[in-house]
C-alpha cells in the first residue's frame, strides 16, 4: 500500500499522513520544479528524511567530461551536515556498465569532493519504512492516523 501511495504517478491525501509524524515541511510526490521522474523508493525515503537535500547536481569541472564521462552528476539525496550522498538503487543499478557508472560517480564523488557516498537498495529502503511504520505503531500513532 505505501509503495502505491508513493507512486508520483498516482497522488493522494497519503502525504498529510507522514508529514505529521516524518517532518514539518510537506513531502514531495513529484519531485519539485515539475520533476515527475522521481521513484517510488525516492520519495518514500524522501518522507523518511524530509531535511536531505534532493536531486542536487555536481559539475564535474574543466577537464570533468574527459575524465568522468560526465560535465555533473545528480546525487538523489545529500546530506550536507555530514557531507553524505544517499543513492537509491532500484534493479536498473545492477548492469554491468551501470555498476561501472556508479563506481565512477562515487569516485568522483569522494576523491574531488569529499563526499562519501551510502548506496541503498529498494527493498532497504521498503526494510526502513517498514521499520519506521512499526515503530510509530509501537508508540499508538499509527492507530490514530488510520482512523482519521
Amino acid at each position: 500500500m505505501i509503495k502505491n501511495q508513493c507512486n508520483p504517478n498516482c497522488p493522494s491525501d497519503f502525504g498529510e499522513v507522514f508529514d505529521i509524524f516524518f517532518s514539518s515541511q510537506s513531502s514531495n510526490f513529484v519531485g519539485g520544479q515539475g520533476d515527475k521522474r522521481r521513484t517510488t523508493h525516492e520519495n518514500m525515503f524522501s518522507m523518511l528524511y524530509p531535511h536531505m537535500k534532493q536531486q542536487v547536481h555536481f559539475g564535474t569541472g574543466k577537464g570533468g567530461l574527459e575524465e568522468y564521462l560526465s560535465k555533473r552528476f545528480t546525487a538523489d539525496f545529500y546530506d550536507e551536515e555530514n557531507n553524505i550522498i544517499y543513492e537509491i538503487d532500484g534493479d536498473n543499478h545492477k548492469t554491468e556498465i551501470k555498476i561501472l557508472k556508479d563506481k565512477i560517480r562515487d569516485y568522483f564523488f569522494y576523491h574531488e569532493l569529499g563526499i562519501r557516498t551510502v548506496r541503498l537498495t529498494n527493498q532497504q529502503v521498503e526494510e526502513m519504512m517498514m521499520e519506521k511504520l512499526l515503530e510509530l505503531e509501537r508508540k499508538g500513532l499509527l492507530s490514530d492516523v488510520i482512523r482519521h
